[in-house]
């Protein structure tokens, strides 16, 4: 029975370990972890034992109000690079060959032979993020995606700590080079560490080594020997037709392809900020080119154009459309993505408020329903329709934002896991 209640008390230290795409200016393996107000989540935990998990040295105690946030280890090694335009020379080499002789090819090849072996030395800093779990805040379904879609979250609230010392240290240090990281500047694999740890434990005892694909670089890309939709074609004729002026709606395009791209980094707020400004430059370029069509007067085209966004809307572009637009309106496409996206946007910009991707999909939808709205909307009228065929960019219905996948259980490691595995599974019935 006191195996059982040991098992209950089991938290987890999840440790990510990421590799900065610069050197910071801090000493080798320097390391930091705030205090934050203790949860009941904890109960059972001694300061000893939380003490415990920082793996610092000396016996110490954290006060019992207190427990440790994130933990953040800094690291600094050297590493081999690809030499600089190692890339440009293998893709675009049939523009250098003709210009050189027999000897001079020879001695070139001989040169990035060894120039691919040897790279080049450059500083790297490395951290591990370590988040410390509370047992009733650990999944219990053994469903993999479930935890992984954990391991996920939790990654996020660790880089957001990451950066907000990032720019704490910018300032420090007065080095604007130091800036704020998006997943989409790491690399792709992202190794996580997970030790099982019960009260007067140090992590190291049971752990689990993993790695896991944050970003979707391994995706084929398609060559001419395999077929695929011409997309390049579609984008140059969206910008011929930009150029020609019968494609209004460039700009918003490149807020919402902004906004798309911030929430696949995991910049949820960004991505809300961004897409209040594209829905914001949609009603603008709309009132404007929709007055044009129906031939409004300057004063009228003037006051639309100084209106602030709410007048826009519900007076002006509610003109343009021939309809009713209540923002107000809880079950319309105007009225959720007022309450949800435009909410959300003003609470970022004034208040500085921080969102999770679970908000970033919420604002996407609204959005996407708003758009479509619209498109309809202008579609029905004649002298609109041309509007409605510019702004015929598909969205999808499903969101696309790239799910996790373990691609690897380390072998070393695998061994420790199953062990583990059985001793979990013998307590929990």
């Amino acid at each position: 029975m006191q195996e059982m209640d040991d098992s209950s008390l089991q938290a987890r230290v999840l440790t990510y370990v990421l590799e900065l795409p610069f050197a910071l200016p801090i000493p080798n393996d320097w390391q930091t972890a705030p205090l934050l107000e203790r949860s009941a989540a904890w109960d059972g935990w001694t300061g000893e034992d939380l003490w415990a998990l920082l793996e610092w040295p000396g016996a110490k105690e954290i006060p019992e109000h207190l427990m440790p946030g994130t933990q953040i280890r800094f690291r600094r090694t050297r590493v081999k690079s690809v030499p600089p335009l190692r890339a440009a020379d293998q893709a675009f080499g049939d523009k250098i060959l003709p210009l050189l002789n027999r000897r001079e090819r020879l001695v070139r090849w001989l040169g990035l032979r060894r120039a691919d072996r040897r790279g080049i030395k450059l500083n790297r800093s490395v951290v591990s993020l370590s988040s410390f779990v509370p047992p009733p805040e650990i999944p219990r379904n053994a469903d993999s995606q479930e935890e992984l879609d954990w391991l996920r979250i939790r990654f996020f609230q660790c880089l957001a700590d990451l950066n907000s010392f990032l720019t704490a240290l910018s300032l420090a240090s007065r080095d604007w080079r130091i800036g704020r990281l998006v997943a989409g500047q790491l690399p792709p694999l992202l190794p996580v560490i997970v030790d099982y740890v019960s009260p007067g434990e140090e992590p190291g005892q049971w752990p689990v080594h993993c790695l896991i694909s944050i970003r979707p670089d391994g995706l084929d890309i398609a060559t001419n020997s395999e077929p695929a939709p011409d997309f390049g074609w579609r984008a140059s004729a969206m910008i011929r037709a930009a150029n020609q002026g019968a494609e209004p709606y460039m700009d918003f395009f490149r807020f919402i392809e902004d906004a798309w791209a911030y929430s696949l980094q995991g910049e949820a707020t960004r991505c809300i900020i961004t897409l209040g400004m594209a829905v914001e430059i949609l009603v603008s370029t709309t009132v404007r080119e929709g007055a044009e069509r129906l031939s409004w007067s300057s004063k009228d085209r003037n006051s639309a154009f100084s209106a602030w966004l709410k007048d826009r809307v519900t007076v002006y572009l509610a003109r343009v459309l021939d309809k009713e637009i209540r923002i107000d309106d809880p079950k319309s496409a105007w009225g959720v993505w007022w309450s949800t996206t435009y909410k959300m946007r003003n609470s970022s910009i004034h208040e500085g408020q921080q969102y999770s991707l679970a908000d970033a999909v919420r604002a996407k939808e609204a959005t996407t329903a708003l758009m479509r709205e619209l498109r309809s909307d202008l579609a029905v009228r004649e002298k609109l329709a041309d509007l409605a065929n510019a702004l015929k960019v598909d969205f999808p219905d499903e969101e696309h934002d790239y799910r996790w996948e373990m691609v690897q259980i380390l072998p070393a490691s695998l061994r420790r896991a199953e062990t583990e595995l059985r001793r979990v599974r013998k307590y929990d019935i």
